[in-house]
């Protein structure tokens, strides 16, 4: 089935150049009625009903994902198999635009239907490709996800290389589902460390903890009503195989402590090395239980001493109006308590790197610098300064990148951040006023020049200016979005100095929530609010809580009614009534 031609066509206006060496293949492969011939040398990980290719540029940090379908049973016409699997694919997850761009092409009773979108994942922005191939009642799919626009001509050829079979019946596997419960159960409230085989943990603060005997459950106690989130330790297993190997045996076994089943986890990370130092892999995917109900699963595992460590979080998604499904991952705070479990983990038989905790104030050079792109006035007293920020943490890491978080850095798992974000961060030496950045794509000079400092990127020293702190600072007035907002009203927010807040619908901007039923920053409130780490954090009255990102760029602290602010990590700007 050649259908190559359909995906350089989808994006033909944005790839500029494809002068990439042309890659090597292995023998032909089989999927169900899928035939293929796989890129030598990626990565190659079973799944159930489907096997994915990935790999990654260390150079560049790029990737690109391949993933292959096995059949199921055609939903009629090849516009409805797309719009079917587009929705679940690449909607769901990523919240592209629902009706994308397509090209067909038909050939021996087979019409491919391919689209593709432009989506952003933490501020990298990647391409998704979809080909769904639909002929003779049945149905099967490749999805294709990358960073790197360099990896387009590697993912023509595989397509190029795609046959199918009409003759064997859709696969459309749906293994039965075990029922074995846990036993040995007790209740713990303590927020005390705790102890699971080599595990060593603490449960996330007014979560509760359920002991079972080959597994240990975390949930937090008070979640919105309609709504569930469980953490799970699973227990260890020697293992000697590849880190992929280790994910789909993991995977397997934590669909049969759910009692649930799936056809694949629809993203599955490369392998990575922990801040900590030891390897692991995660991914998540939707599954299934006995009662058709839908869960989002994420899995971890981590490789060490001839074994492997498993943890996942799983949440129910919950239909809604026009066709969303929410779950618990996605209302404010939930996602980072997960992510900070998972990366917080100690082994009794493993020697951390570092167990300091990050902070942004100390001697030396710690604290936010930015640089490359300066305006006129001084940077203290309010002058204007673009380009791209530097934090320099307590412990040796850095964060190096032209745009801040958008919870901003108060609370945050530095460690985590940085083995989910790798190009974002990195570490830094200093000695005797000199020193460098290591960084996943490069190493970048350091020289200590007074209050500031000299980077050298691309051979071009530029010079980065110490940006003061802003915890404590308070502001004093009401500020609003310009512009036309119809009915709406224009969205403001008003601040005093003793620390309170009225929101009218600025924080719902400022918040970047794009889901909108997870924006719990939609209902207008008040509250009190705090600038700290470069963020600032809001309390309503009724319980919610957010941060949003706070560089303290062109702002005085001795100006508490500036003509205008910049907040959130897009720098908005509000101006003052």
């Amino acid at each position: 089935m050649k259908t190559s031609k359909i995906i350089l066509a989808l994006f033909i206006g944005q790839i500029l150049c494809l002068g990439v060496a042309q890659t090597i293949f292995c023998q032909t492969e089989t999927l169900d009625i899928v035939q293929y011939t796989p890129p030598k040398g990626w990565a190659k990980t079973p799944k159930e009903g489907a096997i994915t290719y990935s790999d990654i540029n260390k150079t560049s940090g790029g990737f690109c994902i391949i993933t292959v379908y096995a059949s199921t049973p055609s939903a009629g016409t090849p516009q409805k198999d797309f719009a079917n699997e587009w929705a679940e694919l690449v909607v769901k997850p990523f919240k592209a635009e629902a009706n994308p761009k397509t090209e067909n092409q038909t050939d021996d009773g087979w019409t491919s239907t391919a689209g593709a979108s432009q989506i952003e994942m933490d501020g990298t922005k990647s391409l998704v490709f979809l080909t769904v191939l639909s002929g003779y009642g049945k149905t099967a799919s490749v999805f294709s996800i990358l960073s790197d626009q360099s990896y387009l001509t590697q993912l023509d050829a595989f397509m190029a290389g795609i046959t199918m079979d009409k003759s064997k019946p859709a696969a459309n596997p749906k293994p039965g589902i075990q029922n074995k419960n846990p036993g040995g159960e007790t209740i713990q409230s303590s927020n005390a460390p705790g102890r699971f085989g080599h595990v060593i943990f603490k449960a996330p603060e007014g979560w509760k903890q359920t002991n079972y005997t080959n597994a240990v459950s975390l949930s937090p106690s008070s979640i919105p009503a309609g709504y569930n989130l469980e953490l799970r330790i699973m227990e260890s297993k020697p293992f000697s195989g590849s880190l992929q190997q280790a994910f789909a045996k993991s995977w397997t076994d934590a669909l049969q402590q759910l009692e649930s089943v799936s056809t694949y986890p629809n993203e599955v990370s490369v392998e990575k090395t922990s801040f900590q130092g030891w390897e692991y892999i995660r991914g998540q995917g939707i599954v299934n239980n006995k009662n058709e109900d839908n869960y989002r699963l994420n899995l971890f595992v981590v490789k060490l001493n001839n074994r492997i460590e498993r943890m996942f979080a799983v949440s129910q998604l919950i239909p809604l109006t026009y066709g969303e499904r929410l779950n618990a991952f996605q209302f404010g705070g939930y996602s980072e308590v997960v992510d900070d479990f998972m990366y917080s983990v100690k082994f009794d038989d493993w020697k951390d790197r570092d167990n300091s905790t990050a902070n942004l104030s100390g001697g030396g050079i710690v604290g936010m610098y930015a640089g490359l792109k300066l305006g006129n006035g001084d940077l203290t007293n309010g002058g204007g300064l673009n380009g791209t920020y530097a934090l320099f943490f307590s412990n040796g890491q850095v964060y190096f990148r032209d745009k801040l978080p958008t919870a901003g850095f108060d609370g945050i798992n530095t460690q985590a951040a940085a083995d989910q974000n790798i190009r974002n961060w990195g570490t830094y030496t200093l000695q005797n006023g000199k020193g460098e950045l290591k960084l996943s794509y490069g190493s970048v000079p350091l020289t200590v020049n007074g209050s500031s400092l000299i980077l050298i990127t691309q051979n071009t020293p530029h010079k980065y200016v110490k940006i003061p702190s802003i915890d404590g600072v308070v502001f004093n007035g009401t500020y609003y979005f310009e512009g036309d907002y119809g009915a709406k009203g224009t969205p403001s927010i008003t601040f005093t100095l003793d620390g309170k807040f009225i929101d009218n619908g600025a924080l719902d901007i400022l918040y970047h929530q794009s889901t909108t039923s997870a924006d719990i920053a939609k209902e207008h409130g008040s509250g009190t609010y705090q600038a700290k780490n470069h963020t600032l954090i809001f309390k309503y009255s009724d319980g919610r809580k957010i941060q949003i990102a706070f560089s303290g760029l062109n702002y005085d602290r001795r100006n508490q009614s500036p003509p205008s602010l910049e907040l959130s990590f897009n720098n908005d700007t509000l101006l003052k009534k």
